[in-house]
C-alpha cells in the first residue's frame, strides 16, 4: 500500500508489516529515490503498483520514431541504453488504486503481465506503458475506475536522457 503526506506531499510505501496509524515502518519515496540515485547501474526501471506511487515521476520521456528503418532503430534504442535511465512505471499518479480486480494480480499487473507476455523484439519501457495504459483503460472502463497507469523518469534520482530498454531472450 502507499499513502502520501498531506502537508509536504511526500510518498511512503507501507510494507506487508506496516501499520497505516503507524509510520515508523513506512518507507519514504525520497529515501528509495537517493538509493537509486546511489546505483552504478545505467538503466533502473521501478514498477510500484500502490496508492500515491506517482510521487516518484517528474517531466517526459524521449522516445525512438517508430517509423524508422530496422537498422535506424537499433541505433536510436543502443543510444537511449547508454545513458543514465531512472523511470519509473507506476499504477496510478498521486492518487488511490485499485488493489485487485484481475483474480490474484491486480489490473495493473494483470495488464503488465499480458504485455511484456507478448514483447518478442527489444522495446522501450515508454512503449510497454503506452500498450499496458490501452488494456487497463479497456479493464478500468468496465469497472467505471479513473485510474490511469503512469510512466515518467524518476524526480531527484539522477535520470539523463534515456529510457529503460526491455530486451526478450532468445
Amino acid at each position: 500500500h502507499g499513502d502520501i503526506d498531506p502537508v509536504t506531499q511526500r510518498g511512503y510505501w507501507i510494507p506487508v508489516d506496516g501499520e497505516r496509524r503507524n509510520r515508523s515502518k513506512w518507507v519514504s519515496v525520497v529515501e528509495v529515490t537517493d538509493q537509486i540515485n546511489a546505483l552504478p547501474a545505467r538503466q533502473v526501471l521501478v514498477v510500484a503498483d500502490s496508492c500515491f506511487s506517482g510521487t516518484m515521476a517528474r517531466s517526459s520521456l524521449p522516445a525512438a520514431d517508430a517509423d524508422l528503418a530496422p537498422a535506424l532503430k537499433w541505433d536510436a534504442l543502443r543510444t537511449m541504453a547508454r545513458q543514465r535511465a531512472r523511470v519509473v512505471l507506476s499504477s496510478g499518479g498521486v492518487e488511490p488504486v485499485v488493489d485487485g480486480g484481475a483474480g490474484a494480480n491486480s489490473l495493473f499487473v494483470r495488464s503488465l503481465l499480458d504485455v511484456l507476455g507478448a514483447v518478442n523484439a527489444p522495446i522501450e519501457a515508454r512503449r510497454v506503458h503506452e500498450e499496458l495504459a490501452a488494456r487497463f483503460a479497456t479493464r478500468a472502463e468496465r469497472l467505471k475506475l479513473r485510474q490511469r497507469p503512469d510512466y515518467a523518469p524518476i524526480r531527484f534520482a539522477g535520470h539523463e536522457a534515456g529510457d529503460f530498454v526491455f530486451v526478450p531472450r532468445r
